[in-house]
């Protein structure tokens, strides 16, 4: 599972964290489907799944973390 993280780390450093992870932004699968032809869109979309159903995700959620502006305005 980390790989997948690793690798949407790798593309937005500032968006994905496997050990701190931040709300995400509405929309971002299909940014970053749009951005990355060169994956498909059930892998893009199957990592961005993982990242989210993660109990540190809900935490963050549900925690009282904000959206992370800077961050989503990456993409």
């Amino acid at each position: 599972m980390h790989e997948g993280i690793d690798l949407l780390a790798e593309l937005y450093p500032r968006c994905f964290c496997s050990t701190n992870r931040r709300p995400l932004k509405i929309g971002v699968c299909e940014e970053v489907i749009s951005q990355h032809p060169e994956m498909s869109r059930r892998r893009i979309k199957r990592l961005l799944r993982k990242y989210t159903q993660s109990p540190k995700y809900w935490l963050a959620l549900t925690g009282g973390c904000g959206l992370n502006e800077p961050a989503a305005r990456e993409l």
